[in-house]
């Protein structure tokens, strides 16, 4: 890899919050930031976090209010068993709790799923919807095996440290990538 100039440094990215989900023993990671066009609401893929959406904060919270949510297991959110629907019922809860009424959903992969289901059970609350490489599933059963790669990606995830899978994705996703500020940001 090459050095380039890009700076990363210079991202504006809210420090962490959390929001701890009524009758329940798990706290939720999200980033925060003010603003008066708006709300935009970021979900990640796997192995995001919020501070995925670090360049969006960077563009878009001059202007409009922003909040990225960690899903469970991810970024400062704690591990807990749910399901999509669970997830998407606590995320209106911590948008509730925030007094956020109307927003525009930004969802990434995994985190396009659940803003697809958002979308649908909470309708009205929907300004817009902007999805980035997700699909709702290959309209294969839930008990239908799992396809190879996905095996591999798994038993990688078990056997690497954090920061080795991490590499590795981005190795995997952006085979030609020289900008070692950009990897290290990724």
């Amino acid at each position: 890899m090459s050095k380039n100039s890009s700076n990363f440094d210079d991202c504006f990215i809210p420090n962490i919050s959390y929001y701890l989900e009524k009758n329940k023993n798990f706290k939720i990671g999200y980033r925060h930031s003010k603003g008066s066009k708006t709300p935009l609401v970021f979900l990640h893929g796997y192995n995001g976090n919020s501070k995925s959406w670090g360049f969006q904060f960077n563009h878009f919270a001059k202007n409009h209010e922003m909040i990225a949510i960690d899903f469970p297991g991810f970024g400062k959110s704690d591990t807990f068993p749910f399901t999509m629907e669970s997830f998407s019922e606590v995320c209106n809860n911590l948008l509730v709790s925030l007094d956020i009424k109307k927003f525009v959903l930004i969802g990434q992969s995994m985190g396009g799923q659940l803003a697809q289901l958002i979308a649908k059970n909470y309708e009205s609350k929907i300004k817009g919807l902007v999805l980035c490489c997700t699909h709702t599933g290959y309209a294969k059963n839930p008990s239908d095996p799992l396809p190879e790669n996905r095996l591999i990606r798994i038993e990688e995830r078990t056997k690497l440290s954090d920061k080795d899978y991490g590499n590795l994705r981005i190795q995997k996703m952006l085979p030609n990538l020289d900008d070692v500020n950009l990897f290290n940001f990724l």
